[in-house]
């Protein structure tokens, strides 16, 4: 007797407890289009992709005398992402031409947006895009007349990761590590810390993730690093002044200027050592923090997540 395969159909959930995604996108011109209601004019319909795991490149060598092949490692590729969206006004031909010439705009290819997906308890994950095609586009009815068009937008994320809400801590020497609050908070979540020998961060993302390191001043010297893999500051930083070390392997650099302001001397050559070490994931590192002086040091990454939520 043969198998029998059927589709069984989920039940529509009737309890208050459910609720659904929002996602907006956020144009390089800063601009901010809500995707999910269908009230604002632009919305994604059915067959939307990049929301989970990203294409995976699996490295093998294949030797002549061994069945199959040995396991060498792995890489994550370009994010494909493809977008069924609908732009529609109901007030006037004009209007619908203003609104989808406005969303248009916001496809460059030259520059990136930010697809941002929140869960019902309001996390928040992000993902930058860029405007690939538009999937040879063919009108099918008069949309200046109707009010409405839909397409099909292919985008990539050069950075296949969603990224999650910034993470942090800030040490002193000999002081408990400080919360960030109120007017003027950085734009990132700080947790607890301690003293510099006692310093560690947590990276709940999926994959390794890189330190910002921002020494502030007045210090003689000091050192900054992950599980024992050290950068060393070899020089004074005044009273006022930061210096800023960006890890990820994109940048790896350090610049230096006034608290609060731009950033303009460039100081990597100035470094002593350097190990650009990365955050594992899921776990909790300890850091490598000492300095001369009564400055502060502050930790700032971002976890990555192979998922929109």
């Amino acid at each position: 007797m043969g198998l029998i395969f059927g589709a069984v159909l989920p039940v529509a959930p009737t309890n208050v407890d459910w609720f659904g995604l929002t996602m907006k996108w956020i144009g390089w011109d800063g601009s901010e289009w809500t995707l999910t209601d269908e009230s604002d004019g632009t919305v994604l319909m059915p067959g939307v992709r990049g929301l989970n795991m990203p294409p995976i490149i699996h490295h093998r060598a294949a030797h002549a005398s061994v069945p199959g092949a040995r396991w060498r490692g792995s890489t994550v590729d370009v994010r494909p992402v493809f977008w069924p969206l609908q732009v529609f006004c109901s007030t006037s031909s004009a209007d619908w031409i203003a609104r989808d010439s406005a969303f248009w705009g916001t496809m460059d290819p030259t520059r990136t947006g930010t697809w941002v997906v929140i869960t019902p308890d309001g996390r928040q994950r992000r993902l930058q895009l860029r405007f690939t095609d538009d999937t040879d586009f063919s009108m099918n009815h008069d949309s200046v007349l109707e009010g409405w068009s839909n397409y099909g937008i292919t985008l990539n994320a050069e950075q296949p990761y969603w990224e999650g809400d910034p993470l942090g801590g800030l040490w002193s020497p000999g002081t408990s590590s400080q919360f960030f609050g109120g007017t003027g908070a950085p734009s990132f979540y700080i947790s607890p810390g301690g003293t510099l020998a006692e310093a560690a961060i947590d990276n709940p993302g999926d994959v390794q993730t890189y330190v910002l390191w921002q020494i502030y001043g007045p210090i003689s010297s000091a050192t900054v690093g992950v599980n024992g893999r050290n950068i060393t500051i070899p020089f004074a930083i005044a009273d006022g002044q930061m210096l800023e070390i960006d890890t990820d392997p994109r940048a790896q650099q350090a610049m230096q200027g006034p608290v609060g302001g731009e950033l303009t001397v460039d100081m990597t050559g100035s470094l002593g050592a350097i190990d650009f070490a990365p955050l594992p994931p899921k776990q909790t590192v300890n850091l490598s923090l000492s300095m001369s002086g009564t400055g502060e040091i502050a930790a700032r990454f971002t976890p990555l997540y192979y998922r929109a939520w």
